[in-house]
This record gives structure tokens, C-alpha cells and sequence, in this order.
């Protein structure tokens, strides 16, 4: 082997505890996985464990990603749209006492207006009376006779 290839072998190869790991472009994730496995050679049991929770480990280190630039947009659109819901409901209860405050007047109106209504009904009738007073005392003194009535009168 020549001294050049030698220096390049030497390069990508690592010794960790007297194994041989690989270095180089896919050092990242083949390295890692080389070197779990050179240490846990002897175990296993412990391998298989590693081994099995390797893809749950990667769905969840994904979701707490997804959560982490997620949470933040998300978490403020629901304060704004909060902060909406109470603006509205304050304005619906500006709207109500608003609506009641008319209806009480409404009401105040009404009754002013029924009490003149009821005086005025009130008047009407004793008019009525004084009226037939008044013919009864006519028809008695004579001038009206029973057939003169205001019908015939006409």
C-alpha cells in the first residue's frame, strides 16, 4: 500500500477503544451508528433496546421540532382571537343595556300614556253621565219628549 493511501485510509478510519470506526462525508449518522454498535457489542440486549426505540425517538424528536415552530404562531393567533371573543362580548353588553335602557323607556312612555288614556276614558265617562243627567232632567221638565231623541231628532 502506498504512503499516500496509507495517510487517506488514516483519515477516514478513527480508533475509539480499539475498534476501527469510519470517518469521512457520511461520519454523521453512519459514524454514530458504528460507533454504537462498537460499544455495544458485547451487550445485546442493550442493542435491541436501542434498536426498538430508535423510531419512536425519532417521531417525537420530530413533533417537539413541529411543536417548537409551531407553538409560538399558534399560541398568539388564540390570544387574538380571545382578545376578540372579550371585545365582542363587552360590545354585545353595551348592546343589551342599550336595548333595555330603550325598552325601559318604551315602558315609561306607555304608561304616561295609558294614565292620560285612563283620564281621558275617565272625563268620557263622567261626560256621559252629565249627559244623561242632563236628558233625564229635560225629559222630565218636558222638553224633550220620549220620541225626540237624537235619532229622531235628525
Amino acid at each position: 500500500m502506498s504512503e499516500a493511501t496509507a495517510q487517506q485510509q488514516a483519515k477516514s478510519e478513527a480508533r475509539f477503544d480499539g475498534a476501527v470506526v469510519k470517518t469521512g462525508p457520511l461520519a454523521g449518522g453512519v459514524g454514530l451508528g458504528v460507533l454504537l454498535m462498537t460499544l455495544l457489542e458485547n451487550r445485546p440486549e442493550v442493542l435491541a433496546q436501542v434498536m426498538a426505540w430508535g423510531p419512536g425517538l425519532v417521531v417525537i424528536g420530530g413533533m417537539l421540532l413541529l411543536a417548537h415552530r409551531w407553538a409560538g404562531p399558534l399560541i398568539s393567533s388564540q390570544i387574538e382571537a380571545a382578545a376578540t371573543q372579550r371585545e365582542m362580548g363587552a360590545n354585545l353588553a353595551r348592546l343589551a343595556q342599550a336595548v333595555e335602557g330603550g325598552m325601559l323607556e318604551q315602558r315609561r312612555e306607555i304608561g304616561i300614556l295609558l294614565q292620560v288614556m285612563s283620564s281621558d276614558i275617565g272625563e268620557l265617562k263622567s261626560m256621559k253621565r252629565d249627559i244623561a243627567e242632563i236628558r233625564s232632567a229635560m225629559y222630565a221638565h218636558g222638553f224633550l219628549r220620549p220620541a225626540q231623541t237624537a235619532e229622531g231628532a235628525r
